[in-house]
């Protein structure tokens, strides 16, 4: 009798072990991917049974069988309230079979037909309210012949047809009101012809010839009240010719000529009175020559030159911007490089020359003499010969500049020779043979600068009185200041 009981102890222990193996939760196996399949584990050995998994208020969220350590057989899903989301099955590790997926209401979403690891028969999706979004089959991965999808109202959203597996054919796209939105048509998966989108109040938004897929031909966009508002051409894919754009009451609003998908020559821009905004050139998408830009009166507003010389001598080379007995001049926004002065004032008066940067060039980035109550802010000057030189000049003002990298036995940041009554302030001085070079100057400020990493920071030679400096920092620079009595 003690043996029976025993007997039926060990057996009854057995099968609760047994039963507790056979449904575990999915943060006690391990997974493995070998050969591209998910292999599940307990205490390293494939598994066999049900992995579940539980959303925080303990209701089960995943259920799933598996069978020497792949996914076999019966796969579900749950919302955290209780109702089915997905349930699937999978054979060999590979979903296989019906697919259904659920709304939180319990109304069907989706249902497909799973075979060799992609869709295969008739798929059927709908939207919360049981009416009916889309219906077709599919084969061997693809979808097969037509396929129309509605909007929740049952109005025909789009429609289309799939053969050997790419789009063929017309392409319709519906507003919900049941007014074209756009239509065109495939070769082979590739657009194909004419494209065509509309407005909902049926008005033509654009139109493009495609071939083979890229756009050839004729472009055109237009405003809802059937206005031209942009007109190209296409090679290939690629912008071509002119391109003209235009204000919503036919005015023409910029034009530019494109090759090979770039803009290439001359550009303009106007306001919708008519006038001119913006003029200036292109090649290859860069900026080169003259841009202008112009206030709605058709004053000048901002000029900015796109300049490059062919340096070769001083003797043989040119300055970029020279100007001689001017005054209420303002040179802004300028990009030179490659001339033998980059700016050349002289006898200039009230001029204002902001926002350039002049590099690379001969001699002086700036070069000015002679020209009083003038303003310099906002420049880099940069790898010029000699740098900067401004000389016998009164009543200047310099500030927020930057002299960079300006070496060689002559060369300044900027040099300074028979200047009064003038500003230098809050100017970065970097990398130059000397940052600052002063001879015979009086009664200059020179506050809140910055030297850094120059050979000399500031030279102050013979005949300089009366300067001012103050709030200056000098950072690494192989000598501060130096000078020079007569």
């Amino acid at each position: 009798m003690k043996n029976s009981i025993l007997i039926i102890l060990i057996g009854l222990l057995t099968f609760n072990l047994l039963s507790s193996q056979s449904e575990v939760l999915f943060s006690k196996v391990t997974t493995k991917e070998i050969n591209g399949q998910f292999i599940y584990l307990l205490n390293g050995e494939k598994f066999d049974g049900i992995i579940y998994n539980n959303h925080p208020n303990n209701k089960l969220e995943v259920k799933f069988h598996v069978k020497n350590g792949i996914k076999e057989g019966l796969s579900e899903e749950y919302y955290n309230k209780g109702q089915l989301k997905i349930k699937t099955s999978f054979k060999n590790g590979e979903q296989s079979g019906l697919y259904e997926s659920y709304f939180e209401n319990g109304q069907l979403h989706s249902k497909y037909i799973w075979k060799d690891v992609s869709p295969d028969g008739i798929a059927e999706e709908y939207y919360e309210d049981g009416s009916l979004q889309f219906k077709f089959t599919w084969k061997n991965g693809s979808p097969l012949g037509t396929i129309n999808s509605f909007y929740k109202n049952g109005q025909l959203k789009d429609i289309v047809t799939y053969q050997n597996g790419k789009r063929e054919g017309v392409f319709e796209q519906y507003y919900e009101n049941g007014q074209l939105l756009e239509k065109f048509t495939y070769h082979k998966g590739e657009f194909d012809g004419l494209y065509k989108r509309y407005y909902e109040n049926g008005q033509l938004e654009q139109i493009i010839n495609y071939k083979e897929g890229e756009m050839n031909g004729l472009g055109e966009t237009y405003y809802e009240n059937s206005q031209l508002k942009v007109k190209t051409t296409y090679i290939n894919g690629e912008r071509n010719g002119a391109f003209n754009k235009y204000y919503e009451d036919g005015q023409l609003w910029s034009k530019i000529t494109f090759k090979n998908g770039k803009m290439n020559g001359s550009f303009e821009a106007y306001f919708e009175n008519g006038k001119l905004n913006i003029k200036g050139n292109y090649i290859n998408d860069i900026k080169e020559g003259v841009h202008e830009t112009y206030h709605e009166n058709g004053n000048l507003k901002i000029k900015g030159n796109y300049i490059k010389g062919e340096k070769k001598r001083e003797t043989n080379s040119g300055n970029s911007i020279h100007l001689w007995y001017s005054k209420n001049i303002t040179i802004e926004n300028n990009t030179i490089s490659d001339h033998r002065d980059g700016i050349y004032f002289e006898f200039v008066r009230n001029g204002t020359i902001r926002n350039n940067y002049s590099k690379n060039n001969l001699r002086y980035g700036l070069h000015f003499m002679f020209s009083d109550t003038c303003k310099y802010e906002d420049n880099t000057f940069e790898n010029n010969g000699a740098g900067v030189a401004v000389m016998y000049t009164k009543f200047v003002l310099m500030r927020n500049n930057k002299f960079i990298n300006n070496w060689g036995s002559a060369s300044y940041g900027i040099l300074l020779k028979e200047i009064s009554d003038s500003r230098i302030e809050e100017n970065i001085f970097s990398e130059n043979s000397t940052g600052l070079y002063m001879e015979g100057c009086s009664r200059l400020t020179i506050e809140n600068n910055n030297f850094i990493k120059n050979g000399w920071a500031i030279k102050l030679m013979a005949n300089s009185m009366g300067n001012i400096f103050y709030n200056n920092n000098f950072i690494t620079n192989s000598f501060d200041v130096a000078t020079k009595p007569r």
